[in-house]
């Protein structure tokens, strides 16, 4: 029996150390798992990292070209703006002198207008005074030449032995024109 026990106790230590060593190369090779995951996992993740470094600056890169583009095309805007602000301010302070100018000639025009129409009324007054003048200066003639016939002739009889008297000649203006 001893030599049983000593067997026994033999093959428990065997047992234990067979036991320990598996417990061993399995804490060995979870370690090594585990480094091996750890290992994965931050190449992953430095994968990632880089992976999103360089999204991230391409899409900077893509943001800041386009920020740019709209800068410039925001520029060229403003640029455009204010080019036509200041071509509208010029043509509304030409539309200006234009209308004053026009304004101008009109008032010369109404003046010009007032003087031909007045002078043309003095024309008319003037050649009005001359037929009166001259239709004056004809009745009196004829009365002349009537008192002068009235003296040679019988008194009131002319050659025919008509009665004629200043009132009955005419005096209208057929001949007045010639005179003028």
């Amino acid at each position: 029996m001893a030599k049983l026990r000593r067997e026994m106790q033999e093959a428990e230590t065997e047992h234990q150390d067979h036991v320990s060593e598996l417990e061993r190369t399995l804490l060995e090779a979870r370690m090594k798992f585990q480094k091996e995951a750890e290992a994965k996992i931050r190449a992953m993740e430095s994968a990632a990292h880089e992976k999103a470094s360089k999204y991230l600056s391409d899409h900077t890169t893509t943001l800041e070209a386009e920020n740019a583009r709209l800068a410039h095309q925001l520029r060229a805007c403003i640029s455009r703006t204010q080019d036509l602000i200041s071509r509208k301010d010029t043509l509304e302070q030409e539309n200006k002198k234009l209308e004053r100018e026009k304004a101008v000639r009109e008032a010369i025009l109404r003046v010009r207008v007032k003087k031909i129409v007045g002078a043309e009324k003095a024309m008319v007054r003037e050649r009005d005074k001359r037929r009166v003048v001259v239709r004056e200066g004809r009745r009196k003639v004829v009365e002349r030449v009537v008192a002068e016939m009235e003296k040679e002739r019988t008194p009131d009889t002319d050659k025919s032995g008509l009665k004629v008297e200043a009132e009955d000649v005419d005096w209208s203006d057929d001949e007045e024109d010639e005179y003028m």
